[in-house]
């Protein structure tokens, strides 16, 4: 889907969360907009994306959903189950403890 796509299915009330994926929005940018967008009008923002994408693509988005307040973050890459999620939550852990070192 594209930015467009997600700004017409909120404002449609297309669903209670919406999965704004990675790759189909282009840039980091747009996938900050439409997170931030769905939770301006109420729907829950899903940061999705692909098993293709790389440890890179996944930290990086990982850090816009935080950013951004996202509701869920997919653990990705990958087909499996531990990698993704392995991956996303180490970014997680690594934003909460530069966060609390600057307190």
């Amino acid at each position: 889907n594209t930015l467009e796509d997600i700004i017409y299915f909120a404002d449609n009330k297309a669903g209670h969360v919406l999965q704004i994926k990675t790759p189909d929005l282009g840039g980091l940018n747009n996938i900050a907009e439409a997170i931030l967008y769905c939770k301006s009008v109420g729907i829950g923002a899903y940061s999705g994306g692909t098993c293709n994408e790389t440890n890179i693509s996944a930290q990086a988005t990982t850090n816009v959903a935080i950013a951004c307040n996202a509701d869920l973050c997919l653990a990705k890459p990958g087909m499996d189950v531990d990698s993704g999620y392995m991956i996303v939550n180490n970014e997680m852990e690594r934003v909460i403890a530069l966060s609390n070192s600057r307190k």
